[in-house]
């Protein structure tokens, strides 16, 4: 039995009808698409994360320290804030927010490229012979695994 994920055709494997390659074509080009729309959205909701996490604890260490050299009475007062500022920061250390963003960012433009790749590959298709179809298709499952795999290899 065969475990693992369909990763599409193999090299080593006879080339398949012209319309079964162009529905192979079409599904890379849709999975692709869906795929770096995923990657845009939560390339934003770690930019607002960041953002949300980022400027309180600015704004709360700012008006701690304002407050601690104002006067000795709110030294208290200021030290709560200190502490909420650090806790935010902390929080945004811990989620590396920007990190995040920035692999999504990476992530959606490598989705895009083979997206671009599968809708040429569409389009050349009905100039290319089987064979060289049957390479294009084979090229982009490549390109999948490559993201596959720098996505694990991102999470280690």
């Amino acid at each position: 039995m065969d475990d693992r994920t369909d990763i599409g055709p193999s090299p080593s494997q006879a080339p398949v009808p012209a319309n079964q390659l162009r529905q192979e074509l079409e599904a890379v080009a849709i999975e692709a698409a869906a795929r770096a729309k995923k990657a845009r959205n939560l390339g934003r909701v770690w930019r607002v994360s960041y953002i949300l996490l980022g400027m309180p604890a600015t704004v709360l260490a700012a008006t701690a320290g304002a407050l601690a050299l104002a006067s000795s009475t709110a030294r208290l007062p200021a030290a709560y804030l200190a502490l909420a500022a650090a806790a935010f920061a902390a929080a945004a250390t811990f989620l590396r927010s920007d990190a995040r963003e920035l692999h999504n960012h990476k992530l959606k433009s490598a989705w895009r490229i083979v997206e671009a790749d599968a809708r040429l590959a569409l389009v050349r298709e009905g100039f290319a012979s089987e064979d060289e179809s049957f390479a294009d298709l084979v090229k982009l499952h490549d390109q999948r695994k490559a993201i596959f795999i720098g996505q694990a290899i991102t999470l280690l």
